[in-house]
């Protein structure tokens, strides 16, 4: 079974007479107790090359003895821990300037069998030459600092466990088993002996289970919760070599500085070896005496607790001296089961008549630095059946260790306590008392004391935490699912039970409440600049709804993360064009714009802003600063649209000859507004000249193949003959229907007008120069009519 008493720490020898050393030279290893030692010297643990989670350099170094149980380690062949991805280990200094290793601990203050934090290891067990073969023993160091200290890592304050466990299975039964037991902040052996445990002796090959898990966390706020293990050691038993059971039926409890003797007779049995020795180690293992045999008189031995022990051990045994730890002995050898002693002085002998009182009132809970001062009210603690000379309030935290000394509870401020459970005690004694001091333990006390029952202050204080990443800048409202990856923001140093996501606007009302800042898809929430924050709370907050107000609108012991990611929403609008379309003749040598206050733009937003012409196709055209500044003169014929573009951050693309399709950025266009470019061509005659004899009766007709016209174009077509002055003579469907003939003697001309639009002027009479439209006359083909006149004769 387990022996540990850590609650005193000794400076002293215990003097007994007739007290004697054994001496031994070196141990011959083929005749010591055989065990397996990991001693964790090679641990490394690094992030950047994944080391953190390898525990294969954990291995044992085996001592043997051929003579005794054959130890090995299980099939991995080092310790282990399950899910290693999730439960790493990190590297501390160890006992005597060692390594050692320390691992995470369950929050839980219930013990949880085959918890996956557990450091476990399979040790193989094969019989001796008589047939069985046993573990005699497991010994290790614990500690649980207050605060961690990582080799090549960091160091900062440590929420450590309270409490760990031992679990041992075979054939996935189990052997022994034993939870709720106290860690200690400082390095401490901690011995169990399996001697009296039948489980652990077979007689074929077996292998055992050993699981070790810390538990319990102290609740001081701090974000790591480690636990330090190093030299764990399992023992084999000699088949020769038993330590026996010790028992007694004396006192246990002494008052050791009264003058009287204080002997305590202890009785052995089961004891094997050719040697044997009595030993007496305080309660870390430290030899203070090796006494020649019981009775023994712990008189005058000082206050604190020890330890009696039966040592058999056959042929050289090192490490027996004062001074030493047990757990340095070397030979074949076997321990029995301890007895403690608790040694008492003082007035922890004498007694007092005092008494600390029943304290009513609570349990109180406060939300802490948030600069509002939490006081518990005067009349909200009572004490009652009180006793003594002298009184003092005490407050502690959840460990005992003194945190104040006030004159009246009521005038504690637990606002700048920070995060943890404190505990409210009034005190009462006679006469001298010490270690009533700041930093020290209440259980350290000395004198004629009592403490009431306590009342608990529960101090929250919840850290929203501190986020990185960002900021963050999406087009949205353009159908395209805007997130933040996962892996883009990360969350440190939080504190709290319950945590929530909260993404608000930039005046800090409330947008949503994500399971998680990945889930959003801003894509939908439209324009505008929001914030994202973490939020970390005790039970239950008021006024945490879509709609309220983070600075105004929520109550309840809450914090937010110290500074927000902000997430630019960009949705660029074109806006809307109103005006056109428009039509201009071109080609002509007039300038064609349009006028600045005949396009209108409206409902147009976005940081930058652009005006596009494009042809019908969306080919760009022009990028002018603004569309009365184009002469769509120069252009040619066709069509063309004139846009306006508005965009956010960058915008590539848009030169002139890329299509508006192919624009790449967070950007919109307008509605577009028409441009038609009217060039009419009157094309080109070829044919002719022509010449006829007119007014003979015959008819002049130029045929339908004699002129040839080519290169017109146009919506609208007309034949037009005019005289040499350009009077219109004609305006035939065609040129092939004139006849001539009846014209008279003169010269006229043949043209193909084409034009869009309406034209004006177009009238046999009018004069082709004062044409009105969009038109184009070809080139002229001449037509001499003949005429001789005989003359009159008188």
């Amino acid at each position: 079974m387990k022996s540990k008493l850590t609650i005193y720490v000794f400076l002293f020898f215990l003097a007994f007479t007739n007290s004697q050393v054994l001496t031994a030279s070196v141990a011959d290893t083929t005749q010591q107790e055989p065990y397996l030692l990991f001693g964790l010297e090679d641990c490394a643990s690094y992030s950047y090359n994944q080391t953190n989670q390898d525990y294969s350099e954990f291995t044992a170094v085996s001592v043997e003895n051929t003579e005794c149980t054959i130890l090995s380690v299980g099939t991995l062949g080092y310790l282990y821990r399950e899910d290693p991805g999730v439960n790493m280990h990190s590297c501390t200094p160890g006992v005597n300037n060692t390594v050692a290793m320390c691992v995470s601990a369950d929050e839980s203050c219930t013990y949880m069998p085959s918890s996956t934090r557990a450091v476990k290891f399979d040790i193989e067990v094969s019989p001796g030459p008589n047939g069985t073969g046993a573990i005699s023993t497991l010994t290790f160091y614990e500690s649980a600092p207050p605060n961690f200290d990582w080799i090549d890592g960091p160091s900062g304050a440590n929420n450590y466990p309270t409490k760990y466990a031992l679990r041992v299975s075979l054939n996935g039964s189990v052997v022994y088993e034993e939870s709720e037991i106290s860690t200690t902040q400082d390095w401490s052996l901690e011995v169990f002996d399996f001697s009296n445990v039948d489980a652990f002796t077979v007689t074929q090959t077996s292998t055992f289970n050993f699981e070790l898990v810390a538990y319990c966390l102290t609740g001081n706020g701090a974000m790591l919760s480690v636990w330090d293990l190093d030299e764990i050691m399992v023992k084999g038993a000699c088949d020769n070599i038993a330590g026996g059971t010790i028992t007694t039926s004396d006192e246990l409890v002494i008052c050791a500085d009264d003058g009287n003797d204080d002997f305590i007779d202890v009785e052995l049995s089961g004891n094997i070896g050719d040697n044997s020795a009595w030993v007496i180690t305080d309660d870390l293992g430290n030899i203070l005496a090796l006494p020649p045999a019981p009775p023994f008189n712990f008189e005058g031995a000082g206050a604190g607790t020890c330890l009696i022990w039966h040592l058999s051990f056959t042929g050289p045994l090192e490490g027996a001296e004062v001074g030493s730890n047990a757990a340095d002995l070397m030979g074949c050898f076997s321990l029995s089961n301890p007895i403690p002693v608790e040694r008492l002085t003082g007035t922890d002998c004498t007694g007092c008549e005092v008494s600390g009182g029943i304290l009513v009132g609570g349990p109180f809970e406060f939300c802490v630095e948030d600069g509002v001062a939490d006081n518990i009210g005067p009349d909200e603690i009572v004490l009652n059946g009180n006793s003594g000379t002298n009184s003092q309030w005490v407050i502690t935290d959840d460990q005992g260790n003194i945190l104040g000394l006030p004159p009246s509870f009521d005038v504690v401020d637990f606002d700048g306590a920070g995060d943890g459970t404190c505990l409210v005690w009034h005190m009462s004694f006679d006469g001298n008392l010490e270690g009533a001091a700041l930093g020290n333990n209440a259980a350290d006390l000395q004198g004629c004391f009592s403490l009431s029952n306590p009342i608990t202050v529960v101090r929250h204080n919840p850290v929203g935490g501190h986020l990185i990443g960002g900021p963050f800048e999406f087009c949205v409202g353009d159908g395209i699912p805007d997130f933040i990856g996962a892996g883009e923001i990360e969350l440190f140093s939080t504190q709290g039970p319950n945590s929530q996501w909260v993404v608000t606007d930039n005046q800090g009302n409330i947008l949503g409440l994500p399971s998680s800042f990945d889930v959003v898809d801003f894509d939908v929430s439209g324009p505008g600049d929001c914030h994202i924050y973490h939020l970390s709370y005790f039970d239950q907050l008021v006024g945490l709804e879509v709609g309220n107000n983070i600075s105004s609108d929520i109550s309840g012991c809450y914090d937010f993360s110290t500074t927000p990611i902000v997430v630019f929403r960009n949705q660029p609008e074109g806006g809307t064009l109103e005006g056109g379309p428009f039509e201009f003749c071109v080609g002509d040598g007039i300038p064609d714009n349009i006028g600045l206050d005949e396009i209108v733009l409206s409902g147009n937003s976005g940081a930058s802003s652009q005006w596009v012409i494009t042809d019908d196709q969306g080919n760009i055209l022009g990028l002018p600063p603004s569309f009365d500044l184009v002469d769509f003169d120069g252009a040619g014929a066709g069509t063309c649209l004139v846009w306006h573009l508005s965009y956010d951050g960058t915008l590539e693309g848009a030169e002139v000859g890329n299509n508006a399709a192919d624009l790449v950025g967070c950007f919109s266009l307008s509605n577009p507004i028409a441009v038609t470019r009217n060039q009419p061509m009157g094309g080109t005659l070829e044919g002719g000249p022509f010449e006829f004899c007119v007014g003979d009766g015959i008819p002049d007709n130029i045929g339908p193949d004699e002129i040839v016209l080519s290169g017109n174009s146009g919506a609208s077509s007309q034949w037009v003959i005019t005289d040499d002055q350009g009077n219109i003579l004609g305006l035939p469907p065609s040129f092939d229907l004139v006849d001539f003939d009846g014209a008279g003697a003169g010269t006229c001309l043949v043209w193909h007008l084409s034009y869009d639009g309406t034209l004006e002027g177009a009238e046999v009479g009018n004069n082709a120069a004062d044409l009105m439209g969009c038109f184009s006359l070809s080139n002229p083909i001449a037509v001499t009519r003949n005429q001789p006149m005989g003359g009159t004769l008188e």
